[in-house]
């Protein structure tokens, strides 16, 4: 699985806020990607428009957008891979 989080610095904000995971869940950069919101954004209006410039941002760097988003220059937008985290947390069945 491939996990890019995505982070935005709100105006007047000291620290970036965390706006969802962008998740292939095949592993592969070549499929469609499922959004997910974080859950500490509150569900109004505000976070609504962020995760439609999100959903807007990983449509336009389509396909390959596990590999363009974080190369992208958005001033107060940023990607980071957190694959290897997200799969540390994943329960192994065997």
């Amino acid at each position: 699985m491939r996990v890019l989080e995505a982070r935005v610095r709100l105006l007047g904000e000291s620290a970036d806020v965390v706006v969802g995971h962008v998740i292939w869940p095949g592993g592969q950069d070549d499929g469609s990607p499922v959004v997910q919101m974080d859950p500490s954004l509150a569900c109004d209006a505000e976070s609504s428009a962020l995760l439609c410039q999100l959903w807007y941002f990983v449509k336009a760097t389509a396909p390959k957008s596990f590999e363009r988003l974080p190369r992208m220059q958005i001033r107060y937008w940023s990607f980071a891979d957190v694959s290897a985290s997200v799969s540390a947390r994943e329960p192994r069945c065997r």
